[in-house]
């Protein structure tokens, strides 16, 4: 966890694949659950069909076979796991 005992969240998305929608509903999903328990989303522009969420630097959602990036309701419960276990 980073400072505080707060969590920091990176989504990386593929800019040709126009995943930017996708990485900015994560976000909002994942800021409007956790308000006090993350201290960053980050997004990070990426290539070649990424689409990747980690917490504190550990993938917890990397995109499969179908190509299509996660539901945010999928990440937020994937996140709300990590940090449960945390505690």
């Amino acid at each position: 966890m980073a400072s505080g005992g707060r969590a920091r969240v990176s989504v990386e998305y593929c800019v040709e694949c126009l995943f930017l929608g996708r990485a900015l509903e994560v976000a909002q999903a994942l800021l409007e659950r956790f308000p006090d328990a993350l201290e960053a989303v980050e997004l990070r522009p990426g290539h070649a069909g990424v689409f990747t969420v980690a917490l504190d630097g550990e993938p917890l959602w990397t995109i499969g076979e179908d190509g299509r990036p996660p539901q945010p309701e999928a990440v937020v419960q994937l996140v709300e796991r990590k940090l449960q276990r945390a505690v």
